[in-house]
């Protein structure tokens, strides 16, 4: 049973740039006509050429039927141009929709999916539906009256050869009806393992340093192989399917043909039809099973359709992250009351921490690895809002109420342990997200972490292109092009992960200077393993020692 949701899916997106399938559908409906009106005016020539002796008619005749074909040809140029178009349009704001959706779910949701995987996954599927949309439902749709208009004009002409045409029908369906289910569960799984080989493609293109460092070329490549075996059977198995069916056809279509080919022959000869006739009788017997064959074809696409559909129907079915709604004009305190928080139901790694966070002080969380350092700083960011337990305020507002999205968005600078680069130029990294940044200020933030002597040697100044993953600039300057992006922000509170992790003492010095001059407007966090910052700390909060001092209670 046909599943309506699809086209209420798919109808806003439709709706969007519903000009362009105005204009496409009137290309349709001229098709029409020029398909339906060609068989006619060839039977009609043939008939004529027993008649005329003037050559000039067949000339003429022969200049109208190219001309109509030409315009048929013209026709469906721009009838292509114009599906594809709008094809990669609809197929974009399907893929932009879902990954924003994706964007907002709760990280604790996301850990499980393989990112290129998602991506391969979201694609097709995007790419599946905005075809069937266009190209499937609307050339069915035609079909439908290629298949009336033709059953009209062959009743009219040979009523045997309707019977025998409407006779045929009925084994098409019984094919479709024995082949639906199996093409539905063989497609789903070619997909997903289609999807899960690719993601395993990308993982080894990605990581090809980390395979030479270790040599694990064989162990890798055979990981390869067996993701592609798996895909490699679904997909025959698939195919094999789609090929019995479309094979099975095939034969109704020739034994149809076979058919008119004799009634039609045999009426000729006894002169109920004209040779004319037979000619425009096949040809609209055969547009008549192709439509047939499009309407079941449009069977395995639907069910093509429907594995996409409820495939990307699970991702926005997935429960959005909370937001609130209030705003703040600034951040002066961060308060964490018994805050808790833990991964996939393993012990907390975070345990009723309590600790008020103010403007105009630097502190420094201190910890070894499994602490909780880095989750203490996405339970002040927000990131797992719908996840802890406990309270956590911005000047005294519970975070539950604000719209953390804008809140980050204009009150936090965050630099990361290991920091994101994008390819791009040196200063479209450290402004992304920014408007109106000042020149001037970029300039004095470069030179106080020392970054301008680095920036200027090569020439091009910020203009410099980052390469893929920053494979171009060393440890050291993508941790200070972090840094700089993080500052040029200008936030209310700063939270820096690492940040002298990859400087020099000369650099590491700076920053410290830096970050004394500018900490009376600002809350400034940082996590680190490295003693040399500590010294700029106003508190400092040792989460072994609260670790500690959690277990031997527990005890």
């Amino acid at each position: 049973m046909f599943n309506i949701e699809i086209i209420k899916y798919i109808y806003p997106y439709i709706k969007k740039h519903k000009w362009k399938f105005a204009f496409l559908v009137s290309l349709n409906v001229f098709s029409f006509f020029v398909a339906m009106l060609i068989p006619t005016l060839g039977g009609k020539y043939i008939d004529l050429l027993n008649k005329l002796t003037s050559v000039n008619t067949i000339i003429r005749f022969s200049v109208y039927m190219c001309l109509l074909l030409f315009f048929d040809i013209v026709l469906n140029f721009i009838k292509r141009i114009t599906l594809i178009k709008l094809g990669a349009n609809i197929s974009f704001d399907i893929n932009y929709d879902v990954i924003d959706h994706i964007k907002k779910l709760p990280l604790k949701e996301l850990n499980g999916y393989d990112s290129v995987y998602l991506n391969q996954r979201i694609n097709s599927d995007a790419n599946i539906l905005a075809s069937f949309a266009l190209e499937k439902c609307v050339n069915t749709v035609f079909q439908v009256f290629y298949f009336i208009g033709s059953v009209i004009i062959l009743f009219r002409v040979s009523l045997q050869i309707t019977f025998v045409l409407l006779a045929v029908i009925p084994f098409f369906i019984v094919n479709y009806i024995y082949f639906r289910k199996k093409l539905y569960s063989t497609n789903k799984l070619m997909k997903e393992s289609g999807n899960k080989f690719f993601s395993d493609m990308n993982e080894q293109l990605f990581n090809i340093k980390l395979i030479k460092t270790n040599s694990w070329f064989s162990i890798l490549g055979n990981k390869l192989k067996r993701s592609y075996h798996l895909f490699y059977e679904n997909l025959i198995r698939h195919h094999k399917l789609t090929y019995a069916f479309s094979g099975l056809g095939s034969i109704g279509s020739n034994t149809g043909k076979v058919i008119v080919f004799l009634i039609g022959g045999i009426q000729v000869i006894n002169s109920k039809i004209t040779i004319g006739d037979f000619t425009m009788i096949n040809s609209y017997f055969v547009k008549i099973l192709g439509a047939v064959q499009t309407f079941l074809g449009f069977g395995v696409s639907y069910q093509d359709t429907l594995v996409s559909y409820n495939r990307l129907l699970e991702l926005l079915n997935k429960q959005k992250e909370h937001n609130g709604v209030e705003s703040l004009e600034h951040i002066d305190t961060i308060e964490i009351k018994n805050a808790s928080f833990n991964y996939d139901n393993e012990s907390e790694i975070i345990s009723n921490f309590n600790y008020t966070f103010e403007k105009g002080k630097v502190y420094t969380i201190l910890g070894d690895n499994g602490t909780g350092k880095s989750t203490l700083f996405s339970l002040i960011l927000g990131l797992y809002i719908d996840d802890y337990k406990g309270n956590i305020t911005y000047n005294n507002k519970n975070i539950k109420d604000l719209d953390l999205y804008e809140i980050r968005k204009n009150f936090f600078g965050v630099t990361e342990q290991e920091p994101m680069l994008f390819k791009g130029s040196i200063l479209s990294n450290i402004t992304f997200g920014l408007d109106n940044v000042d020149s001037e200020f970029i300039t004095k933030i470069c030179s106080i972490l020392s970054i301008d002597s680095f920036i200027n040697k090569h020439g091009q100044g910020l203009d410099l292109e980052l390469e893929e993953r920053s494979k171009n600039i060393s440890g050291g300057e993508k941790q200070k092009l972090s840094l700089i992006r993080t500052f040029i922000k200008e936030a209310s509170v700063l939270l820096l992960d690492e940040p002298i992790s990859a400087l020099d003492s000369t650099s590491i010095l700076l920053l410290k200077n830096y970050l004394q001059e500018i900490k009376h407007n600002k809350i400034i966090i940082i996590i680190t393993h490295n003693l040399e910052i500590i010294d700029i700390s106003d508190e400092i909060i040792d989460l072994n020692k609260l670790k500690e001092k959690r277990l031997s209670l527990a005890q």
